[in-house]
């Protein structure tokens, strides 16, 4: 087989294997672009006294999707604060 028949058949394999890959991927969260905020701590203000809001959960955390200046909401569970 000459080169370039080669070629076409590792592309053609490659690019069979990729398409599902892409929906797999995605389907774990890979490409869904959203914003990783990892240098960032949050802290809980309680009648003067700060609480540390760890671990930080991401089903508790939303975030506006539009603008430059985002605004970040967290849910803190407040049943160890007295």
């Amino acid at each position: 087989m000459k080169l370039r028949a080669k070629f076409i058949i590792f592309a053609g394999i490659i690019s069979v294997l990729l398409i599902p890959a892409y929906f797999i991927l995605q389907t774990y969260g890979v490409f869904q672009k959203e914003k990783v905020l990892s240098d960032y701590a949050l802290a809980v203000d309680v009648n003067g006294k700060s609480y540390d809001a760890w671990p930080l959960i991401n089903s508790f955390a939303a975030m506006d999707k539009e603008g430059d200046h985002r605004q970040l909401y967290y849910r803190v569970d407040m049943n160890h604060i007295q």
